[in-house]
């Protein structure tokens, strides 16, 4: 190992120790902190020199609040509840009624082309990058089953919820 690489690690473990030590190494205050009531380590000391209490400007007594002075707590826009208002019972909520069943959702599929094979009918449908094939009596996608391909238009059954819909096909051109 070259000189340069013993000086960076030697830094770099030096650095570690003196973190180390700065988490580890107990401090006076600390522990006099911890034994002081939680009330008495944020209200200021009173003095015979301070003001009466009748006499300190609005909202002093708020800065010395848990909290108050620390930078990163949340607060809010709105302005406190009374007490009042947040003491009473919340209003009963009525339950909400059923909602009617959903219809089934609106056809996923594009039509993209057909084809007549012998006494069949074939259409071609896309849904995103895939494509499917429809014909009579088939299953897409678990979910759709084509009851009926005619000149005009495909017949789907929504399965989970039984419901058809129809999907109007382009006139073909001859």
């Amino acid at each position: 190992m070259d000189k340069r690489a013993r000086i960076r690690w030697f830094v770099l473990l030096s650095a570690l120790a003196g973190t180390l030590a700065v988490v580890y190494w107990p401090v006076e205050g600390a522990v006099q902190a911890a034994s002081v009531p939680s009330t008495a380590r944020h209200a200021p000391p009173r003095t015979a020199s301070s003001p009466a209490a009748g006499t300190e400007p609005a909202g002093a007594d708020r800065l010395w609040e848990p909290g108050a002075n620390d930078p990163f707590a949340s607060r809010g826009w709105q302005a406190a509840l009374p007490a009042v208002a947040a003491a009473a019972a919340p209003a009963p909520v009525a339950p909400m009624a059923a909602a009617p069943p959903a219809g089934p959702p609106a056809l996923p599929f594009q039509f993209v082309g057909q084809f007549k094979d012998g006494d069949q009918q074939l259409v071609y449908l896309g849904r995103g990058e895939q494509m499917l094939v429809a014909k009579n009596g088939e299953v897409l996608e678990q979910t759709y089953k084509v009851v009926s391909v005619g000149q005009t238009q495909i017949e789907f059954e929504h399965l989970p919820t039984g419901t058809r819909q129809i999907m109007p096909l382009p006139a073909p051109d001859h």
